[in-house]
């Protein structure tokens, strides 16, 4: 599966110091998730990270692409 990164989800990540690992956990081991209702088609994934805080993550997954559209993280 090919992964790519729009530019303002670089940006996002970027800005919040988020890294890969926490994306990963985000997308692979949810605690919450929902579908978009700013990107039709795509599912926001929210999961705790191991210092305390939650790293969302927006994308658009087919069988060959993972679309990471934008990100964020919340701080305990």
């Amino acid at each position: 599966m090919q992964v790519r990164l729009t530019a303002h989800f670089h940006r996002e990540q970027a800005a919040d110091g988020i890294g890969e690992d926490e994306i990963a956990r985000a997308w692979t081991q949810p605690e919450l998730e929902r579908p978009s209702q700013e990107h039709p088609g795509a599912l926001v994934r929210t999961a705790r990270q191991p210092d305390g805080s939650r790293v969302t993550v927006v994308a658009r997954q087919t069988a060959d692409l993972l679309l990471l559209i934008t990100t964020w993280k919340e701080r305990p």
